[in-house]
């Protein structure tokens, strides 16, 4: 009786344990079949990765990005990648990370509505990345994303 008890005392305290530390983004254990799963420090998401016509459209037109949500440009080689708020609803962080796997820079971008493109603002890294993580705006400030963190990437 008093082993099972035990074993009962110590499932309620994991339990428990687990209830009050727990963060929005414990949740993200591991990758959903056909996403990126992106993990920097405390932010984990589970990101598309758009191919084709959606890699150019990206969030344009979205109304809302959970917080276990974002979206992640893969390039076929690094570079000075430069982003833009063409079509955007909502304001998103920018995370461009390093072939090497470091975060290279942090942008919120807010949307401009009505403004033509060629007056859009242009939102430039200070350096070369070969990925580009968009999550909901100050998601990366909350979860203590800075600029040399390590950032984990599980392809789909």
């Amino acid at each position: 009786m008093r082993g099972f008890l035990a074993i009962v005392v110590l499932a309620a305290a994991a339990l428990l344990g687990a209830a009050c530390g727990a963060s929005s983004n414990d949740a993200v254990a591991t990758r959903e079949p056909g996403l990126a799963l992106v993990r920097i420090g405390a932010l984990a998401v589970q990101a598309e990765v758009p191919e084709g016509d959606a890699f150019y459209r990206g969030l344009g037109n979205r109304d809302s990005l959970p917080d276990d949500r974002g979206m992640l440009f893969v390039f076929p080689e690094p570079g000075l990648l430069t982003f833009w708020m063409k079509d955007m609803l909502i304001s998103i962080d920018i995370i461009w990370i390093s072939a090497e796997g470091r975060v290279v820079d942090v942008q919120t971008a807010q949307p401009e509505p009505g403004v033509p493109d060629p007056q859009l603002k242009r939102y430039n890294p200070n350096g070369e990345a070969k990925y580009v993580l968009e999550v909901r705006a100050d998601l990366a400030a909350e979860q203590g994303v800075q600029i040399g963190d390590e950032a984990q990437i599980e392809l789909p």
